[in-house]
């Protein structure tokens, strides 16, 4: 599935700043892709509620906690690193998601 999805950085914004862009070639053979349980649809169809910025913080929460900090400390070290992205808001929709996910992990699809 893999090989047909092609990688290219490009400017992005007002600023111009550089970001991978990720796209399936075009001919991609769409036949390749995994089919999804229903319970796996479901779980994507929730995660595409959130904005990217939501998905940005939690999945920078994640990083650190994979790492192993604690939540308080992975909070902290977010809030540092994206200080204009990790708001309240946004730090609650990012700990839904990470709710999502972890309760994903527990149950087979």
């Amino acid at each position: 599935m893999f090989e047909n999805v092609k990688c290219e950085e490009k400017p992005c914004g007002t600023n111009g700043m550089w970001q991978s862009v990720y796209a399936f070639d075009e001919g991609a053979d769409m036949k390749q892709l995994p089919s999804f349980s229903r319970g796996h649809q479901d779980i994507l169809k929730k995660l595409n509620g959130y904005s990217t910025v939501e998905l940005e913080v939690a999945s920078t929460i994640a990083l650190f906690l994979m790492e192993g900090f604690p939540m308080e400390k992975a909070l902290e070290e977010t809030k540092d690193l994206k200080p204009t992205r990790a708001i309240p808001p946004v730090l609650n929709k990012a700990e839904e998601i990470l709710a999502l996910c972890s309760a994903v992990q527990r149950v087979k699809m």
